[in-house]
């Protein structure tokens, strides 16, 4: 792999990481730009232009990940095409360098990319996220109490929780637990008008209780009796962290905070499809511009004539189009006909290399 530090390699390098950066500038500005137009009704006296700026900014590198993909895609093949149109390719062919090792010089900037925006999806963009929805709401509704969600339902194993509402601190207002028996029957039921996590439980506050005695040769309720508690604990495997990571939609999660909540799905028995799915995307999410490239690149390649920038852009747009409606048609696919979110997630990229493989096999 010395030869990806060549000066050969640098230039190609070079070349194409110019064209990635330009492709990310020009798509990132009209996204910020319909953005603002989109959001500018939102504006009021709490809510000025400069915060609806400063929002837009803080969103930009989640965003930024969404586009970096497609963007190498175009890049990429921006790039090597005017090394094309140049006849710099037909050069470094004569010069006895391989396809394969022109399509390694290309995919290395791609890589660097790929991996970087894998860090700031995981690390930076989440809260960035988070921090900027919370800001705009305490902005535009200052004199309210803000919510996370409100009014929601869980279940552990044979107990159901619902919660009314959960501040962005993770702190509960108006709880309530039904617990059933084996037979399922309501045996308990509890109301708390608050609660707040701490090391081990959730400490409810103007607990309620109220329990039921079944006679067993009727299953009906024979007696009940309610207690009051000001400050009672309840014991649960459910921490604030993952309270949130309930109401959260699963793109919004990063690997490690999937992986963890899928651990505590499965271990209530609850479905975890749509964490699953979530999780191996985000896990192939490097992958996706490798192979995207590989099924485009072998036209750069196979085409001696001048072929325009605008052409290239063209092609890439399609190509990353198509890929995308292949990605919204399997997911639901693998919903409703339970298939394996592994092959689900995997497949649109192995299609990408396996085709790319075969055309590059065929260009002389």
């Amino acid at each position: 792999m010395k030869f990806l530090f060549s000066n050969m390699s640098l230039y190609v390098f070079k070349q194409i990481m110019w064209c990635i950066v330009l492709v990310l500038l020009v798509v990132l500005s009209l996204d910020a730009l319909s953005r603002v137009i989109e959001q500018t009704n939102d504006m009021q006296a709490d809510y000025t232009f400069v915060q609806l700026l400063l929002y837009i900014a803080l969103t930009l590198p989640g965003r930024l990940v969404e586009y970096i993909p497609y963007a190498s895609l175009i890049g990429c093949l921006a790039g090597m095409g005017m090394l094309t149109n140049n006849s710099e390719l037909v050069v470094m062919r004569a010069a006895g360098i391989s396809i394969w090792r022109l399509v390694l010089m290309a995919l290395f900037p791609v890589a660097l990319i790929m991996l970087a925006s894998m860090v700031v999806a995981e690390f930076v963009a989440p809260k960035l996220d988070q921090y900027a929805e919370q800001q705009r709401l305490e902005q535009r509704y200052s004199k309210k109490r803000l919510f996370a969600k409100q009014e929601f339902w869980n279940r552990e194993q044979r107990e159901f929780i619902r919660i009314n509402r959960l501040t962005y601190d993770g702190n509960v207002s108006e709880l309530s637990r039904y617990v059933f028996n084996d037979d399922w029957r309501l045996i308990k039921s509890q109301y708390a008008e608050s609660a707040v996590y701490e090391e081990g439980g959730w400490i409810l506050k103007g607990a309620v209780e109220t329990n039921f005695e079944i006679n067993p040769e009727t299953s009906k309720v024979v007696r009940l009796h309610s207690t009051e508690d000001a400050n009672s604990v309840w014991r649960t495997t459910l921490d604030s962290f993952q309270l949130r990571y309930l109401i959260a939609d699963p793109d919004e999660l990063n690997v490690f905070k999937l992986k963890t909540f899928i651990g505590y799905l499965k271990s209530q028995n609850l479905n975890t499809e749509h964490y699953q799915l979530a999780f191996w995307e985000k896990l192939f999410y490097p992958l996706t511009a490798i192979g995207l490239i590989l099924i485009a690149i072998p036209g750069v390649f196979g085409s001696t004539r001048q072929v325009s920038i605008g052409y290239r852009v063209f092609v890439g747009v399609l190509i990353g189009v198509l890929f995308r409606m292949l990605q919204n048609l399997l997911t639901p696919a693998a919903l409703v006909y339970d298939l394996s979110p592994v092959l689900i997630s995997f497949l649109p990229i192995a299609l990408c290399v396996i085709i790319g493989f075969h055309r590059l096999n065929r260009v002389h």
